[in-house]
């Protein structure tokens, strides 16, 4: 619907008979993965949009990169985090130790 393409046009694109499309459209008939994948493709969507998930366009690959590689400085920072706190525990009992002496 969103596409403004008659189930003629689509039947069309995709080879099949209107009385095929009608029948998917109606849900009388399943439609296949690979059909899913023809459909997609005819109407220049994804097929998760074609399914009905919504999808983000204003994300980029980049986005998700930076997001990636943000989240991974996260985990690299929380590395350093308990190395700093190992070290510091470990110079208050050397600390510790010197004054007992």
């Amino acid at each position: 619907k969103n596409k403004n393409i008659s189930q003629r046009k689509l039947a069309a694109l995709l080879g099949k008979s209107p009385t095929q499309v009608n029948k998917w459209i109606l849900g009388k008939n399943e439609i296949g993965v690979n059909t899913l994948v023809d459909i997609a493709n005819a109407l220049e969507i994804g097929t998760d949009e074609l399914l009905g998930r919504i999808i983000d366009k204003s994300i980029s690959v980049d986005d998700l990169k930076i997001t990636k590689e943000v989240k991974a400085l996260d985990l690299d920072l929380k590395s350093i985090r308990t190395t700093i706190k190992g070290i510091i525990s470990d110079l208050a009992v050397l600390k510790a130790g010197i004054n007992l002496k």
